[in-house]
């Protein structure tokens, strides 16, 4: 799921059943994240709305957000399109908010893995970890000692050794792991917004 998703959602939206839900969408917390404010959604357009909701929540919290809009405005249907990104339960803190930016085209490989590391670290399996590793090393990206500096019995430790290590090479050894993730885990890979 992209923003250009959530936008072809919100354009299946009549021209009054979009303004009831901005009037929603003005009073909507995502745990202690306050509402977007009126003046910034007066006269946003679709896709002026999909950029605030992702600037303001991220793009997992705005797929939530979108998820409980339609619910008020009673449009199901479209909820049954939306995926299941997150759970509420978990609450927009750290599960949530170092999303990357919606609109990654332009910014260097090194900078997404940067920006979505805390996720990463905290979100990555182990098994998965050890599939990257070997992936990279396969490529060459990363060399016998690089792999053994990074084993670690904490997968946490392994995680964060892992990102810095790859990030610190540059854009196209992050673009490798860019890669590697989304053939590892792509639903990771989605949730962090790097498909």
């Amino acid at each position: 799921m992209t923003d250009a998703d959530l936008i072809n959602l919100l354009d299946d939206l009549r021209e009054e059943d979009f303004k009831i839900f901005k009037w929603h969408l003005k009073k909507e917390k995502l745990g202690d994240i306050e509402p977007i404010k009126e003046s910034k959604l007066g006269k946003a357009e679709r896709p002026d709305v999909v950029d605030l909701m992702v600037e303001k929540y991220k793009f997992a919290g705005a797929v939530e957000v979108t998820k409980s809009l339609f619910q008020k405005i009673s449009r199901n249907d479209l909820v049954d399109k939306l995926p299941n990104i997150g759970s509420g339960a978990a609450g927009p803190g750290p599960a949530v908010t170092p999303s990357v930016p919606a609109e990654t085209s332009s910014v260097p490989a090194d900078e997404k893995l940067k920006s979505v590391r805390t996720q990463f670290i905290e979100r990555v399996t182990d098994s998965n970890l050890n599939t990257l590793l070997g992936k990279l090393l396969e490529q060459g990206i990363i060399n016998d000692g690089e792999m053994e500096s990074a084993e670690n019995p904490i997968r946490a430790k392994k995680a964060g050794a892992l990102i810095d290590m790859v990030r610190k090479k540059g854009a196209e050894a992050s673009s490798a792991l860019i890669t590697a993730l989304c053939e590892v885990d792509p639903f990771l890979s989605k949730l962090l917004n790097l498909q």
